[in-house]
C-alpha cells in the first residue's frame, strides 16, 4: 500500500453518505459506483495513481472527476460528458439476426462458409460492421458451418463442437470471463488459455478485457465479491482479525492472485471493503494515521503470509496459524496504541 498523501479533496457528511450509496449499489463495471468509490477513496487522502489503480481506470480520469466534482457536485456521478461514449450505428437487433444467421442458414450459392461480404449484403451494412460483430461474439463462420456441410452422400455431418451442435455462440459477459480465468490458474494466466477453457477463439475475450492484466484485474474483483466481509458492528480487533483471514482464504483459494493485487493494486470491491474496516478503526478512537498504519500492516501480513505459503517457507506450521499469530501480534500492539491515545485525552 503505497503512502498516503495530503490531499486538499474534501466531502461533506451528506456527500460521503450519498457516494457510499452509489458505490455500494452499483457493480464493478458501472460507471457511478466506480467514481464514486474513487471520490471516496481520493477524499481520504489517496493519490491519483493509487485510486485509478484500485478502480482499474487512469490516474487522468481520476483527476478529471475530482475537478468535474469540486465544481459540480454529485449531479457529475456516472455522467458521461457530450461527445464521449459508444456511438451505436447497428441495432440490438441487427446484432442478433447477424449472429442468428451466420450460426444457422446456409451461405448463398455453393459457399460453404458466409463471406463477411455476402452478410453485409444480406443485412445492409458494411462487410467491417460484420467482421467486428463475429470477433466481439466470437462467431467463426469457418468453423460453425461444419454442422450444415453436406457430406457426399447428401447427408448433413455431425456437429464437430460444442458451439456448433447447439448452434448458439457462446453467451458471455465479464464475470464469466473472469470465472474461465480463475478455472484456468492465475499463475500461468493467459488470454489464449483462457479462451480455451471457454470454447471460443481468443479474439471473442477481447469485448471483455483489454489485455492480460485486466483479465487478472476482473478475476481479483469477482474473488473479492466472494468474500464475506465482517461486520461493522463487530468490535474493531475482532473485525480487523476477521478480515484478514478471510482475505488470506480467498487467496489461498487462487495461487498467483496476491501477485497480481500487488501489482495492480486492489479491485473496487476490495477497495470498498478497506473504507469499511478503516472506518472502524476510526469509530473505535484511532487517530487518521494509526487508521493508515494498522491497514498497511493488515495488507501486508496478508499478503506475505500468501506468499509465504506459495513458496513453502512455512512446511511445518499450517498457513492459517501463521495468519493467526500474526494478526494477534498486531492486534495486541495496536491496542497499546490505542490505549496511549486515550490516555493521552484523558489527562
Amino acid at each position: 500500500m503505497a503512502t498516503r498523501q495530503v490531499s486538499s479533496f474534501e466531502l461533506s457528511a451528506s456527500e460521503v453518505a450519498a457516494l457510499r450509496s452509489l458505490a455500494t449499489n452499483g457493480d464493478a463495471t458501472d460507471r457511478g459506483a466506480r467514481m464514486a468509490r474513487a471520490l471516496l477513496l481520493a477524499a481520504r487522502g489517496k493519490p491519483d495513481t493509487e485510486v485509478a489503480a484500485a478502480c482499474g481506470v487512469s490516474s487522468e480520469t481520476v483527476g478529471r472527476w475530482r475537478r468535474d466534482f469540486e465544481s459540480e457536485g454529485l449531479t457529475t456521478v456516472g455522467r458521461i460528458r457530450p461527445g464521449r461514449g459508444r456511438r451505436r450505428s447497428v441495432s440490438d437487433e441487427t446484432i442478433a439476426a447477424i449472429v442468428h444467421d451466420t450460426n444457422h442458414l446456409p451461405p448463398p450459392g455453393s459457399a460453404t462458409t458466409w463471406s463477411t461480404r455476402a452478410m453485409a449484403a444480406r443485412h445492409g451494412v458494411s462487410k467491417d460492421t460484420i467482421a467486428k460483430i463475429w470477433h466481439q461474439h466470437g462467431v467463426a463462420p469457418g468453423r460453425s458451418r461444419q454442422s450444415t456441410r453436406r457430406s457426399q452422400d447428401g447427408r448433413r455431418s455431425a456437429p464437430t463442437s460444442a458451439a456448433a451442435s447447439s448452434n448458439r455462440p457462446v453467451r458471455l459477459d465479464r464475470d464469466r470471463v473472469a470465472a474461465a480465468a480463475l478455472r484456468s490458474g492465475l499463475q500461468d494466466l493467459t488470454i489464449s488459455g483462457v479462451a480455451r477453457t471457454l470454447g471460443v477463439t481468443h479474439g471473442a475475450l477481447y469485448r471483455y478485457v483489454k489485455n492480460r492484466d485486466d483479465l487478472a484485474h476482473a478475476a481479483t474483483e469477482l474473488v473479492a465479491r466472494s468474500i464475506d466481509w465482517p461486520s461493522s458492528d463487530l468490535p474493531w480487533s475482532t473485525h480487523l482479525i476477521e478480515a484478514g483471514q478471510r482475505t488470506r482464504r480467498a487467496l489461498d483459494r487462487h495461487p498467483g492472485l496476491y501477485a497480481y493485487v500487488i501489482r495492480l493494486g486492489s479491485p473496487p470491491t476490495f477497495a470498498a471493503y478497506e473504507e469499511r474496516t478503516f472506518e472502524v478503526l476510526l469509530a473505535a478512537g484511532f487517530p487518521e494515521s494509526d487508521a493508515v498504519l494498522a491497514m498497511d500492516m493488515l495488507w501486508h501480513i496478508v499478503q506475505d503470509t500468501a506468499r509465504e505459503a506459495e513458496t513453502g517457507r512455512y512446511e511445518t506450521t499450517p498457513a492459517a496459524d501463521q495468519i493467526h499469530r500474526k494478526l494477534t501480534v498486531l492486534v495486541a500492539g495496536l491496542s497499546q496504541l490505542l490505549s496511549g491515545h486515550q490516555s493521552t485525552s484523558r489527562d
